[in-house]
């Protein structure tokens, strides 16, 4: 491991995505354009959203457009935005499915390892774009589903507050239910 300065930090921008590594206290409330993985690197943070409510988390994902705040105390802290018409955004999606107006906790070791490696070995740009490719390569975490779920899925996911039946849902398939 690299020995830094204690406030170092990294920024690594590529391929419609930027990764930020380092040191946080407090951001006031602020909404992004693009959905973003937040990680706690050694340890939890804190989210809150615009109703109040306070959450701990060490890794979640924050959908484009969510207004919040966030409390790492001094930690360090990780940050993959990835913009919604790049090459990586359904591949993000996929493996990291979320909902549009909800903070989505993940319970991901892999992605705490990669996150943690950013921070302490400090890589090159290429490693870290081909460390990104492959967390988010097809297929990397997704359980394959027929395609006809997959489908229902994502309307479900585009509008969580609406109560399909299960008649509707057959028929946007051309099926009986």
């Amino acid at each position: 491991m690299r020995q830094f300065h204690p406030f170092h930090s990294q920024l690594y921008l590529g391929k419609g995505r930027a990764l930020y590594c380092g040191p946080l206290q407090h951001l006031e409330a602020h909404a992004y354009g693009a959905p973003v993985l937040h990680v706690g690197i050694y340890g939890p943070f804190r989210l809150m959203l615009g109703n109040g409510a306070r959450r701990g988390y060490r890794a979640a994902i924050v959908p484009p457009g969510l207004r919040h705040a966030l409390d790492v105390a001094g930690g360090v802290h990780g940050k993959l935005f990835v913009e919604t018409d790049s090459p990586s955004a359904s591949a993000f999606r996929c493996r990291f499915p979320y909902r549009s107006g909800a903070v989505t906790g993940l319970n991901d070791p892999e992605v705490l390892e990669i996150f943690r490696w950013i921070f302490e070995d400090d890589p090159q740009q290429e490693a870290v774009e081909r460390r990104l490719d492959l967390l988010l390569a097809p297929g990397s975490k997704k359980t394959l589903l027929d395609p006809r779920i997959e489908k229902i899925v994502e309307l479900i996911r585009n509008e969580p507050d609406r109560n399909y039946s299960q008649g509707e849902l057959a028929a946007s398939l051309g099926l009986s239910p």
